[in-house]
């Protein structure tokens, strides 16, 4: 009976390889499987100016073609209902009215509109000029907004801790190779003030849809699958729109290489990843340098609120660590 399961599941694997091989690393009708970033770059540009000047609502909101006004907006209420959860994650005492918000992949302002209605100032950019233009006539009558164009890799327009809170929907989902996307969230932690927040959407779904691969606990239902197995990210087909897909294994790793404070991942193995962290209010030079004599923990609570109270499993089920260390820094996320 061993023998037989070790047979299937040999079987198994040899069938994920083929497969990944033949729809993935050799897609058919597509022979260069890699570009650099600046080549990268003007594809991505050139492909939403087309999409942004054919229908802008419809391929940045996914809905009907020739969409009015009015209804492209209130498709944002789902979204919007998502990005005001994490603002609990604030002192219950913050003033959003003080705080300012930039968006990553803002398109015609869908999102930016009712966001500035929330905090003191509100950024967006794009990397489409008629997105930009779209979005400035959108917030014309809104003066706490600005609209960037960028260059479909960083926010070079942006001050060093100069936002409370990055956001960003339907946007990484897009983006060709994962490396602009891991640029893009540097970029995020640069701008970011200490203790700030970014809620970013990836797409989750695996590389191949494989049936054969066994559900396991851990990150994700493909953990199973041997590294020897796993297509490199340089492998994927190079696509505006499909886009690079991220497991979660691969964020919690880029977060702790990074310096995240990781909150939650929710979506797994689908094209709706929810991902928040949040930049450390203390960086780890500032705390190396400290004489530490004593340390230790002076506060566990819920990831999601102050409160210490931690559910036992589901969604809310995360805590925040916070250690003594020395007199200087008694209040340290780790």
């Amino acid at each position: 009976m061993t023998e037989a399961a070790d047979v299937f599941r040999s079987a198994c694997l040899l069938h994920y390889y083929l497969q990944t091989y033949f729809t993935v690393i050799c897609p058919v009708g597509y022979a260069e499987l890699s570009m650099t970033n600046e080549r990268l770059n003007q594809t991505m540009h050139d492909d939403w100016e087309r999409r942004a000047k054919e229908d802008a609502s419809y391929y940045a909101a996914f809905g009907r073609r020739g969409q009015e006004k009015e209804e492209f907006f209130s498709t944002a209420t789902a979204v919007l209902r998502t990005l005001h959860e994490e603002f609990c994650r604030f002192s219950p005492a913050t003033d959003f009215r003080k705080l300012a918000a930039i968006e990553i992949g803002c398109g015609p302002g869908r999102l930016m509109v009712p966001m500035s209605q929330v905090f003191g100032h509100i950024a967006g950019v794009d990397i489409s000029e008629e997105m930009v233009r779209l979005a400035r006539d959108n917030l014309v009558d809104i003066p706490n907004s600005e609209v960037h164009q960028c260059n479909g890799s960083d926010l070079r327009d942006f001050d060093d801790e100069s936002f409370d809170f990055c956001y960003s929907y339907a946007v990484f989902q897009h983006i060709p190779t994962q490396d602009i996307v891991w640029d893009y969230l540097r970029e995020a932690r640069r701008i970011l003030k200490p203790g700030g927040l970014v809620k970013a959407h990836f797409n989750g779904l695996p590389v191949s849809d494989d049936s054969f691969c066994e559900p396991v606990c851990g990150w994700s239902l493909r953990a199973a699958v041997p590294d020897c197995l796993v297509v490199p990210p340089e492998c994927y087909h190079t696509d505006t729109w499909s886009g690079a897909r991220f497991r979660p294994e691969e964020i919690a790793d880029f977060a702790k290489k990074e310096y995240w404070q990781l909150l939650s991942m929710e979506g797994f193995a689908s094209q709706y990843l929810w991902v928040t962290a949040r930049k450390p209010r203390e960086t780890l030079d500032r705390i190396s340098t400290i004489n530490v004599r004593h340390s230790g923990m002076c506060r566990v609570t819920n990831t999601w609120t102050e409160d210490a109270v931690v559910p036992c499993s589901g969604r809310f089920a995360s805590v925040t660590l916070r250690g003594c260390v020395g007199s200087h820094y008694p209040n340290v996320l780790i």
